[in-house]
């Protein structure tokens, strides 16, 4: 069966930030009217992207309290995307998104690719408004963030764009993640090509160099040379002394004479 592509989304924000009501609302179109402090829940959506269906899986995670940082960074290297929500009725909220930004950035290794969307949530609470959208904007630029969105989870404005955003955004990392392994893997291959052909011209030239050695030189071949040249006149010498005295013994002996060598 045909497996679709899942898309990481993983939300932070302190608590009553707002995170889990607008996860709810755009999974169940519920909104819950009681805050009940999250420990940690997942949830999963289908979402079309370009008329290809993936699946959407959603962290909500443990509020700030509940979560050691170990879990935290384990939790953000497998998100494709993040979401950081505050509340615009609490400035307290806002502020401590810089810090959270912060450890974000030192628990990523890949941190300048991942996308990170700020979130203003609370948006129908205009009366109780602590954190201008300027300001949300202006903090989203000055951390280079992917992008700034206010919402409401209660009058579901800009809901489903968050998370239509969210998946787009994901999508887009994990591509550019694959294409990147990818060419990491071609140049390691690459260079396992050539490593292979070094050592094999290394061996070339080992085999060359071993050869050289045990070829005689010029110096040798002319001993050898020299050598042979003395021994066969030797052997001319003895086969001509040996020669003469065969036919003066021959030459006796027709003569009547006995030579006694």
């Amino acid at each position: 069966m045909f497996s679709k592509r899942q898309l990481n989304v993983c939300t932070l924000g302190d608590t009553g930030s707002g995170k889990s009501s607008l996860i709810l609302q755009y999974i169940e179109s519920f909104f819950p009217e009681t805050f009940d402090p999250t420990v940690e829940d997942y949830y999963n959506k289908s979402i079309e992207i370009d008329d290809k269906s993936y699946t959407l899986n959603i962290l909500d995670t443990a509020d700030t309290d509940y979560i050691d940082e170990n879990r935290r960074s384990n939790q953000l290297e497998q998100a494709d995307v993040i979401l950081l929500v505050y509340s615009i009725t609490t400035l307290e909220s806002f502020q401590s998104l810089i810090l959270l930004h912060e450890k974000i950035k030192n628990s990523l290794c890949d941190f300048n690719s991942k996308p990170i969307i700020l979130i203003g949530s609370k948006n129908d609470l205009e009366n109780q408004r602590q954190v201008s959208y300027q300001s949300g904007l202006k903090l989203s630029q000055e951390l280079n963030l992917s992008r700034f969105l206010e919402c409401s989870a209660k009058t579901t404005y800009n809901i489903n764009e968050i998370f239509t955003e969210a998946a787009s955004l994901a999508l887009k990392y994990q591509i550019e993640k694959e294409q990147k392994t990818s060419q990491d893997d071609k140049i390691e291959e690459n260079e396992q090509e050539e490593n292979e052909q070094d050592k094999s011209h290394e061996q070339v030239v080992d085999n060359q160099i071993q050869k050289t050695k045990e070829a005689p030189t010029d110096d040798t071949i002319s001993k050898k040379q020299t050598n042979t040249i003395s021994k066969s006149r030797e052997i001319g010498t003895a086969q001509h002394t040996a020669n003469n005295n065969k036919n003066i013994n021959e030459h006796h002996e027709k003569n009547g004479c006995c030579i006694i060598m």
